[in-house]
């Protein structure tokens, strides 16, 4: 940041509920832009054991169960009150002068959702609560305007109320500047969910591999976090390696050893069905990472003409699989990536601090 911004007032930052590796990197860039500020952030135990101190900023661990317990009953003063995953307390607004709720998890305001399913109950009260906190809230976050899109969509949201800022970036401290004469490494990055389909990013793979008559080596970040998706990545990576591929699982990692990983790597899969953020996307992007993605309105707006965007999301597997090889196929060639590499890092730059209230002393004035 260029400059400490400066709030009137304490800030509560509710994250005690942040799970996969995409919400706790907006919640480190969150709490980032809180420095200076009389701010309390609440957050999972172990994110808080490894969080570095923060001037003005308050860590305080608390977990799952507790956390929905305090956002329930609004257990947590301050004069600006952040909701940060889709939730504001159901009781009063306990004299806040604002409370902002931040748009994490897309799948609570879609009727399509894999995790539906798996954790109905569950799902059904956190789709309630989310619907009912945006039309409490004096201002919505939401980081992309095909996510803000699916809100309109599917909830009473006032257009008014919401705000679209994306998710910085941190300086990856080195870019990609080398790409090999072909495509062999390739990384995938975010937790194991079904939605995610790493499963068939693994198996576009092999028959590329195949097809190319190549070894390539896939890369993959992220933690086991549903059953389905990891037993479906097993079984993607026992296949695999009867084409010669190599899938090495390097798990939940700091957001600079991904970064590393991607400046060696030749490409990224995001196949994703149902996109919020697009962190993976603008990471790559700002390191100069070709990527090939699903055609989701989140990666299309915000990945442009830098991405190969594919079509994918069939009922016929064998089908998605080849509109992946092929999105490879049109990215083999070295200048293609090239220049794909110089357009991401055009489109996206650095950045720090995910600023979340409503107005922001570095120029934005929003609802």
């Amino acid at each position: 940041m260029s400059e400490q911004r400066k709030v009137s007032g304490s800030i509560v930052l509710a994250g005690g509920t942040v799970g996969g590796a995409g919400t706790r990197a907006a919640l480190e860039s969150a709490t980032d832009a809180l420095a200076g500020c009389d701010a309390t952030v609440i957050a999972p135990p172990d994110w808080a054991a490894t969080r570095g101190e923060t001037d003005g900023v308050s860590i305080v661990a608390r977990r799952w169960v507790a956390s929905i317990a305090a956002e329930l009953v609004g257990f947590d003063r301050a004069d600006h009150y952040i909701g940060f995953a889709d939730r504001l307390p159901l009781f009063g607004r306990a004299g806040r002068r604002s409370q902002v709720m931040v748009v994490q998890n897309l799948f609570l305001y879609l009727d399509r959702s894999d995790w539906e399913d798996a954790n109905r109950a569950k799902v059904a009260v956190l789709r309630w609560w989310a619907r009912r906190s945006v039309t409490k809230a004096d201002t919505v976050v939401v980081s992309s305007q095909g996510s803000a899109d699916a809100l309109f969509a599917a909830t009473s949201a006032d257009p008014d109320r919401v705000v679209v800022r994306p998710i910085p970036v941190p300086d990856p401290g080195r870019i990609k500047v080398d790409h090999a004469p072909q495509i062999e490494t390739i990384v995938l990055v975010g937790d194991l969910y079904r939605h995610k389909r790493f499963d068939l990013a693994v198996d576009a793979v092999a028959a590329f591999a195949d097809d190319a008559d190549r070894s390539c080596k896939v890369i993959h970040f992220g933690g086991d976090l549903e059953g389905p998706a990891v037993e479906a990545f097993d079984v993607a990576t026992a296949r695999a390696a009867g084409s010669g591929v190599v899938v090495e699982r390097r798990g939940s990692v700091s957001r600079s050893a991904v970064l590393d990983a991607m400046v060696d790597a030749d490409v990224t899969l995001l196949l994703s069905t149902t996109e919020t953020q697009g962190i993976p996307l603008r990471e790559a992007m700002v390191v100069g990472l070709p990527v090939i993605c699903e055609a989701t309105d989140v990666f299309v707006e915000q990945g442009g003409e830098a991405v190969e965007a594919v079509e994918a999301d069939g009922p016929d597997r064998v089908a998605n699989v080849e509109a992946v090889v092929e999105g490879l196929r049109r990215i083999d060639d070295i200048e293609v990536r090239r220049h794909r590499s110089d357009i991401g890092r055009r489109l996206a730059k650095p950045g720090a601090g995910w600023w979340l209230l409503a107005h922001d002393p570095q120029g934005d004035a929003h609802p």
